[in-house]
């Protein structure tokens, strides 16, 4: 048991990924407090929306 913890994979995902290199290397998870899976694909591009 712990009497002190912070959270340090919480993040936005407009944050984590201008800060991509920091997650990958440094904090290495991801755990949004209010994120949801809603899509999932092999090709990053079937999203893209430009």
């Amino acid at each position: 048991m712990v009497e002190v913890s912070i959270e340090l994979c919480n993040g936005t995902p407009s944050f984590v990924e201008s800060e991509l290199d920091y997650w990958l290397e440094t904090v290495r998870s991801y755990c949004p407090w209010r994120g949801r899976i809603i899509a999932a694909a092999d090709d990053p591009s079937v999203f893209d929306t430009n």
